[in-house]
This record gives C-alpha cells, structure tokens and sequence, in this order.
C-alpha cells in the first residue's frame, strides 16, 4: 500500500503539478522559459505532494521522505528555498534537506533525477586532471576542484553526465575547504569539491 501511495504522489507532482502550477519557469511555451539563478547550493520547492510524501524541486528532481517527516513538511510550501546536503551520518537516507524558511531539516532519497533538458541541469563539461567543469543549459560554466581524495572517482564520470550539487555539511570531514559534493546520477558517486569559478 505505501508503494502504491508513493507512486500516486509522484504521478501527482508529474501529471498534476504542470496543471496547476502554470506560472512555473517550465509550464512556460519551450522558447520562453527563463532562467532564474538561486544562492550558491539553493534550490526552490516546486511542488508538494498532497500525501507530503515527496517534494519537486525547480530542477524538477523528486525527492521522497521516510512517513515520520510528514509532520514536518505540511509546514513547507512551494516556492520556499531549501539546501540539500549529503548525509554524513552513518543511517538514515543518503540527503538531508534543509527548509530555510521553517529552519526544519528532513532525510530525503532522489527518486526521480532532474529534467535534463531544463535549464538548471548541469552536466559534466570537462574533467582535467584535478578540476571539473560543469555546463548548465543555460549558457554557464563553472569550474570545481576535486578533493584530493576522490580523485580516483572521476574515472566513474562521462562527459555530459548529470551532476547534482549538494552542499557538504561533514562529508567525510571536509567541510571548509571543500563546502560542495558534486553527485553524478549516472555513477552514483558523489565528489567533494570547492568552486574556482
């Protein structure tokens, strides 16, 4: 029964979020659509599933929760922003989702990756020695430097992959010098790196 509720709330956010949603970026006719920069590691709340078991992002990712946290998310509303962080503790789901308004934080699992034709998609642009380059549909480049230590990860990456930038909050102890964890969808690999421009 939970799995026929989850998926009855990600077909609600697919199907019906467009619908009733209309003045969304991506409801928008194909040559219209704006691009609309966040804060560096921001993301906005598209649209909440009425069960509150999954949430969209402006990537149109989905992102679904454990029943515990519906308390929690009958407080979010679309449109508020909120930061996803890699989980650095050793249970629980692999993201945690931090709602800015509410101040309230929840594990969330990835169950659908990002549109990848929208424009917030990034995809891999380059890897050269210690350093990856990121392309967004959008126009935009920025440049990361890989953590020492994962290095040996970019041998999972392919050009064009779809990378999601999470923010490190305690990744495998590296916080401030490397505050990003770039996860490949494609590899299922999350890589610490820090912005060069």
């Amino acid at each position: 029964m939970k799995a026929f509720a989850k998926v009855l709330a990600v077909l609600a956010l697919t199907v019906l979020a467009p619908t009733l949603a209309s003045n969304h970026p991506y409801d928008l006719p194909a040559g219209s659509r704006p691009y609309t920069s966040r804060p560096s590691g921001c993301h906005a709340i598209l649209g909440i599933a009425p069960d509150f078991s999954s949430i969209e992002l402006e990537d149109r990712s989905i992102w679904t929760f454990a029943s515990r946290s519906i308390r929690t998310i009958k407080n979010w509303k679309a449109d508020d922003n909120i930061k996803v962080y890699i989980n650095s503790s050793w249970f629980g789901p692999q993201f945690v989702i931090q709602n800015l308004r509410t101040d309230d934080e929840v594990g969330a699992v990835m169950s659908e990756s990002p549109d990848e034709n929208g424009p917030y998609a990034n995809r891999l642009h380059n890897i050269s020695g210690k350093a990856i380059t990121l392309a967004f549909n959008s126009g935009n480049t920025t440049g990361y430097e890989i953590h020492p230590a994962d290095a040996h990860f970019t041998s999972r990456l392919q050009l064009n992959d779809l990378i999601f930038i999470a923010l490190n909050d305690g990744y495998c102890n590296s916080v401030r010098d490397y505050p990003f964890v770039l996860f490949d969808y494609a590899g299922d690999v999350a890589i610490r790196a820090k912005k060069l421009y």
